[in-house]
């Protein structure tokens, strides 16, 4: 029996969801452990552990949940209700690996006993409401907040910080230009955050050590659509170091400036391929601190970061001439191929993506990870963009110029990338 337990904590009460949406999400956590219903902006989701993650990840999938299912349009509630549409049943998509599911799959699966996976808690639904993350901007248009609280000196220019500084230090020692980072995405750093709420049921997730994951002491990328700030991202600053034979994360504490030592490297995880977790002491209590932060409220399958900045390079440089752009994973990987270079947000490109870049610009070239997701991820978004933009890949080679394993465009110098990255543009 599904327990359907009502987190107030985000203002989403199970009296105000329709009740096939309700039954759906108890459904689905009885076969796929725990379930969140998150109200956002176009509508309602389930988020839960993407069986083909579960296979590869292990356990992790079942707490960090990147499988988005569309209950509104499997349901026809809200925007969806009434509706014909004969697509109605593939309204599953894994937000890191990019398969595909099916509602009717999804409810007939394997229940996680049955897959031989161990879960105390299988079956709570609980909620968010991200529409509490939404405000306002100046024209009235409704867009995430933050991330800074609104006051002078909340969010610093990555240019106006002394060289010195703490943020500005992490990128010029990868190379990065910071006039270049932002004027490509208004890259700035935060001092404060946009506070957690109590009244409006608001609050950032916990990390190790009184930290919070948060954007605050964190670098941000602006994500400007058509003038419009539609998100942003919060990169966190860290640093990895050696010691007594042991390989150790550490990260920018933005509350204390002080910096806090939370991960080691294992190399029996991930199946012997190994990965960076938190130290012991806090692997039990704490979850990890997130890579990247996106904004609460995004759509973040709508949204390509840098976009604003790509389209004024090719109405300044290349007049009369088609636009092209070239795709990153994310705000570092385009600020290394800086403008007309973009960042999709997330592991492959959505269909809303694609319908955005096809817009905007005739050929697009992507620029993949070198490893084997960036391979899949590579396949998966071929296929959306053939049909619609003259479509190209930049195939990075394994080594960089110094004879260095090269894992993404970011472990390549600067001036190799822009002298590849001119040569690659004038193709077009």
């Amino acid at each position: 029996m599904t327990d359907f337990e009502v987190q107030h904590r985000s203002g989403v009460r199970a009296d105000n969801l329709p009740e096939d949406v309700r039954n759906f999400a108890q459904a689905i956590a009885s076969r796929h452990g725990n379930v969140i219903i998150s109200r956002e902006k176009n509508g309602l989701h389930l988020n839960l552990a993407c069986p083909a993650c579960l296979i590869v990840e292990g356990r992790s999938e079942l707490i960090k949940r990147k499988l988005a299912v569309n209950a509104d349009k499997w349901c026809n509630t809200g925007k969806w209700e009434g509706s014909t549409d004969h697509l109605r049943d593939s309204v599953g998509l894994c937000m890191k690996c990019g398969t595909k599911y099916k509602a009717t799959a999804l409810l007939m699966w394997a229940t996680l006993a049955e897959r031989n996976i161990k879960e105390s808690t299988v079956g709570k639904v609980s909620f968010v409401d991200n529409t509490r993350w939404l405000v306002r901007d100046h024209k009235g248009r409704i867009i995430p907040g933050g991330p800074g609280d609104g006051q002078d000196g909340d969010v610093v220019p990555i240019n106006q910080l002394p060289q010195n500084h703490v943020a500005a230090q992490y990128l010029l020692s990868r190379g990065y230009d910071l006039d270049s980072l932002y004027s490509q995405f208004r890259c700035s750093y935060c001092v404060r955050e946009w506070p957690h709420d109590p009244k409006a049921e608001r609050f950032y997730r916990g990390a190790p050590l009184n930290m919070r994951d948060s954007p605050q002491g964190r670098i941000i990328f602006f994500a400007d659509q058509e003038g419009v700030q539609q998100s942003w991202q919060a990169r966190v600053i860290d640093y990895t170091f050696e010691h007594a034979g042991k390989r150790y994360r550490q990260f920018w504490d933005g509350y204390t400036d002080t910096w806090k030592v939370l991960e080691w490297w294992n190399p029996e995880a991930s199946k012997g391929k190994g990965k960076y977790e938190l130290l012991p002491e806090y692997k039990v209590k704490w979850s990890e601190l997130s890579k990247y932060r996106t904004a609460n409220g995004t759509s973040r399958n709508e949204i390509i970061i840098g976009l604003d900045a790509a389209i004024a390079w090719n109405a300044l440089n290349r007049p009369g001439r088609m636009p092209v752009t070239l795709v990153g994973e994310g705000p570092l990987d385009a600020g290394r191929l800086r403008a007309p270079g973009v960042g999709q947000i997330g592991k492959f490109l959505s269909d809303a993506q694609v319908a955005i870049l096809a817009k905007h610009f005739a050929a697009v070239i992507q620029v993949p990870d070198n490893d084997e997701a960036g391979k899949q991820d590579l396949e998966f978004s071929t296929k959306r963009l053939a049909n619609k933009v003259m479509t190209d890949t930049w195939r990075l080679p394994g080594v960089n110029e110094a004879g260095q394993p090269a894992k993404d465009i970011g472990d390549f110098s600067q001036a190799w990338v822009d002298e590849h990255r001119k040569t690659w543009l004038e193709s077009y």
